[in-house]
């Protein structure tokens, strides 16, 4: 991406198992700025200089910004994940771009059962509040669960309550899934409906187990490759200042995972 926006800059995947050892060190080089990934998007939090409102309202952080020295959290999964769930309507085959963007979806009112209480499911959690969404989360762990939901305001539920999955939009943000553990998924396929909108955020595989289940039921998917390249073009425009174009993220993106 650096190079197709002629930007002679490089980005490195570190991987990180000590997060405040990482930062105290990588603060001596001259690094413009970081992705943060699973699973440091909330504990990173405390290794910062200052954090963007949203990004402290959310509880985590995705985008480190280095400026002049301080390093400043930002989090730019809240808004992609908004504008896919935006344009689901527009749904087409494609796998490599699963829609085209409208504003017709309006999430007002719209039951959401958010699966996950991690930075990604709080990211999402307080973007669908703010459009006034009804929202119940589920976890595994269902204290996190029910943390998360204090924090938004809206309703906690375990697995196995019947209500739990009585949805219009069920929406995976944990990582089961995937890759390499692409066999994994978050729930039974028997509580998919025809008439539910399945949104994985996960991008790799572009077709979860969850997504092809939920196929078969005969919901509407959405997989995560959008939202990935909607908050990676948000990171760039933070650490150089211009926009580069979703789709070339996305094309970038596919190229990549055809390799894997």
């Amino acid at each position: 991406l650096f190079r197709e926006m002629n930007f002679n800059s490089i980005y490195v995947p570190f991987k990180v198992d000590t997060i405040g050892d990482f930062m105290r060190e990588f603060r001596k080089l001259d690094i413009k700025g970081y992705s943060v990934t699973i699973p440091h998007k909330e504990s990173v939090i405390n290794y910062l200089d200052a954090i963007d409102p949203m990004a402290k309202k959310i509880g985590a952080v995705n985008t480190i910004v280095n400026m002049d020295g301080q390093l400043v959290g930002y989090n730019t999964d809240c808004k992609a994940a908004i504008k896919v769930l935006e344009g689901v309507n527009q749904v087409c085959r494609r796998g490599e771009r699963p829609f085209a963007h409208t504003k017709d979806v309006h999430l007002r009112g719209k039951k959401i059962t958010l699966i996950g209480a991690g930075g990604v499911a709080r990211a999402i959690a307080f973007g669908l509040k703010e459009c006034e969404a009804q929202i119940t989360i589920i976890n595994r762990n269902y204290a996190r669960a029910q943390s998360l939901a204090r924090d938004v305001g809206c309703l906690a539920r375990k697995y196995d309550e019947s209500e739990a999955f009585n949805a219009d939009i069920l929406i995976n943000a944990t990582p089961v899934g995937m890759y390499p553990n692409v066999n994994e998924t978050p729930i039974d396929k028997d509580k998919l409906k025809p008439d539910m909108i399945v949104f994985d955020t996960i991008y790799n595989p572009i077709e979860t187990n969850l997504l092809h289940d939920a196929k078969t039921q005969g919901c509407t998917t959405i997989n995560g490759l959008t939202m990935f390249a909607y908050q990676a073009a948000a990171q760039f425009k933070l650490w150089t200042g211009q926009m580069p174009s979703v789709e070339i993220i996305e094309e970038i993106a596919c190229e990549k995972l055809a390799t894997e």
